[in-house]
């Protein structure tokens, strides 16, 4: 993970800086998608004791510090319920837990909403920060100014401040929408997923929601590259049941979590869905307003294959 993570950071300055030199937007958009990379792969690195390669995720326009807090204290802790802020933060403009307030205008506009938000929420976001600590509501950290350090280095390299604030908008704009698209379909949004208002089983084991709130999108997701998984938040339902455990070495879990699974009733099958599949739940999940009555799809006993 830290070869990969290094290798994606210079290969993000070196495309951030000849975007700024040759005033190139097809190398900004390519900066963009490595910030993407970046950014997820990071995502492994604070789950980790402190450690520098953390911050890397700061690069983006979003804070470690606080994702220390939201995602793993809230997501980790109560993945697909009202306590996830990965799921109450969204509403009401995107809701994917079922409810009948989901009127046709909020369907019709999904579309768009979604185009509009996945592109500038996390500049929002970063700039709100910086206005709390400007309020003195909020401590300063020195990686709060990461995308302000890049912008500064680009209009010093290519001499225009508007052209070099383009470039800048070009790769983060890139990064956040890929980001957005990656994150909330990754293995949390699908009918056979457990969404809070859906029946839930008798065992109100911790272990049983992270397996029921999450699923693989393809056996490549979960036996596949180490690269792949890192940059498309893979393998993670066991991520979810190890979420300080490195991605690199989630892989020796495989066996004796499916077994385990196997023993407790749960057909986890890695290789049922595919990221078309997951992402036809997904839009499904933001459209549904009724709740799944019947067992978790991994509970039950007998299957039929999608």
């Amino acid at each position: 993970m830290k070869f990969i993570i290094d290798s994606l950071v210079t290969a993000f300055f070196i495309f951030m800086f000849s975007a700024a030199r040759f005033n190139n937007y097809y190398f900004a958009l390519i900066a963009g998608l490595l910030l993407e990379f970046i950014t997820t792969v990071a995502h492994n690195f604070f789950h980790l004791k402190d450690n520098w390669r953390m911050f890397l995720f700061d690069l983006s326009t979003l804070s470690t510090r606080d994702w220390r807090i939201s995602h793993a204290l809230s997501h980790h802790i109560y993945p697909n319920t009202i306590y996830d802020f990965e799921i109450s933060g969204f509403e009401p403009a995107f809701q994917f837990l079922p409810s009948k307030n989901k009127s046709f205008l909020y369907r019709i506009l999904l579309i768009p909403k979604i185009c509009f938000f996945m592109s500038i929420n996390l500049h929002l976001e970063w700039v709100k920060s910086l206005i709390q600590v400007y309020r003195k509501e909020r401590q300063f950290y020195i990686p709060d100014l990461f995308p302000i350090f890049q912008l500064v280095a680009m209009v010093y390299i290519n001499g225009s401040f508007w052209m070099a604030l383009k470039l800048w908008l070009a790769i983060h704009v890139t990064a956040n929408f890929i980001l957005h698209f990656t994150a909330l379909q990754a293995a949390h949004h699908h009918p056979h997923i457990f969404h809070e208002g859906d029946s839930y089983p008798n065992d109100k084991d911790w272990g049983v929601l992270q397996v029921i709130a999450t699923r693989e999108r393809g056996e490549a997701f979960f036996n596949g590259p180490l690269f792949l998984i890192a940059i498309t938040f893979g393998n993670h339902s066991l991520h979810h049941l190890f979420p300080t455990v490195c991605h690199s070495k989630l892989f020796l879990f495989q066996d004796v979590f499916l077994e385990t699974c196997k023993e407790f009733g749960i057909n986890y099958q890695p290789q049922e869905l595919n990221p078309l599949k997951h992402l036809k739940g997904f839009w499904y999940c933001l459209k549904n307003k009724t709740p799944n009555k019947d067992v978790p799809y991994v509970l039950k006993k007998n299957k039929n294959k999608m």
